[in-house]
């Protein structure tokens, strides 16, 4: 549901485990700076999606560890759930002219709304409240994160270091790219020496992350 004045004036979110309700899920998006805390604790692959946009790197969760997977870590993409931008949705200016703006989106069915209970989206002035304005500023910093995490990814892709794979996740096969480090220092600086660094470390992380997966090649015929 999109976050407005008139629906949710009255509206209250209570506390809830945003660690917990990302563990019951079979995967989730990743920014890089969740790959260093996680890659020891789980496997994270990259999505093989067509066309783009590039997907982020994506950690994937067994049925057998969905208490407390990642450490103590609470994924910088679930950080503020029910909460998320909408990027570029569109919009009508006071003259009926279309614009695009980054809309406050919330999960309908999450389990901390309330009428009386919890923090209050918007104050008696009808103004955002302190807990809402943090909220989004979170939120736009953690799109910003999304969005270098896949210039990264993309930077790897042009670096040839994903390789087209299949995986088995919870029965499930899924098509995704397996990083390999093998001389990828040198093509990285000869692409974009300014993120050459991070783009390598991002590397080396997926891909001792993914040691223990059975890949398969993928039967393009």
């Amino acid at each position: 549901m999109l976050i407005t004045l008139a629906h949710h004036r009255h509206q209250h979110c209570e506390p809830m485990d945003n660690r917990l309700m990302a563990a019951r899920q079979t995967a989730i998006d990743l920014v890089a700076a969740d790959v260093t805390p996680l890659a020891p604790l789980l496997p994270i692959v990259i999505p093989a999606y067509y066309p783009h946009p590039t997907a982020l790197p994506q950690a994937l969760i067994t049925n057998d560890n969905t208490q407390d997977p990642f450490g103590g870590h609470t994924p910088i993409l679930w950080q503020d759930y029910p909460f998320q931008l909408v990027p570029q949705s569109f919009a009508v200016d006071a003259d009926g002219k279309p614009v695009t703006v980054d809309a406050l989106w919330a999960d309908p069915n999450a389990s901390c709304w309330s009428m009386i209970n919890g923090v209050r989206l918007f104050n008696d002035q009808g103004e955002p409240s302190q807990y809402l304005l943090g909220t989004m500023q979170r939120l736009r910093k953690a799109q910003q994160a999304s969005e270098h995490t896949r210039l990264l990814v993309d930077l790897l892709r042009d670096a040839k270091a994903l390789h087209l794979r299949e995986i088995t996740h919870r029965h499930e096969t899924l098509s995704v790219y397996k990083v390999t480090t093998e001389g990828l220092a040198d093509r990285l600086e000869a692409l974009d020496e300014k993120n050459a660094a991070l783009a390598m470390m991002l590397a080396d992380r997926l891909e001792a992350s993914q040691e223990g997966l059975v890949f398969s090649k993928p039967n393009l015929a």
